[in-house]
C-alpha cells in the first residue's frame, strides 16, 4: 500500500466510526485500503464486505485478508451476485 493514503484512509473510517462488533461494507473496495484496517476497527466480532466489480481486486483484498489472519471475519462479494435476475437488470441499466 501507498503509504502517503495511510492518514486519508484514518480519516476516513474516523468519520465512518465503526464499532467494535459492526459490520463494515466497503463499496469500491479497491485493493483493501481502507477495509482492511477497518478490520482491526470492528475487532475480532466484527466483519468487513469487501464490494467491487473487480474481481482481480476482489482476489488481491483476500489474499491480504489471510495474511492478515482474518478469513473468518470478512466477505467479498461483486455487486451482480445476489441473483440471476438483478445481474440481468444491471446489464440492461449499463447498456443504457
Amino acid at each position: 500500500m501507498l503509504a502517503h493514503l495511510h492518514g486519508i484512509r484514518d480519516r476516513v473510517l474516523d468519520g465512518a466510526e465503526p464499532l467494535e462488533g459492526e459490520t463494515l461494507l466497503g463499496v469500491g473496495a479497491g485493493d483493501g485500503l481502507i477495509g482492511l484496517a477497518a478490520l482491526d476497527r470492528v475487532g475480532p466480532e466484527g466483519t468487513v464486505v469487501f464490494a467491487d466489480v473487480s474481481p482481480a481486486l476482489l482476489d488481491e483484498c483476500r489474499r491480504a485478508v489471510a495474511a492478515k489472519g482474518a478469513d473468518d471475519r470478512s466477505r467479498t462479494r461483486p455487486p451482480w451476485t445476489r441473483s440471476r435476475a438483478n445481474r440481468s437488470t444491471w446489464r440492461r441499466r449499463a447498456r443504457s
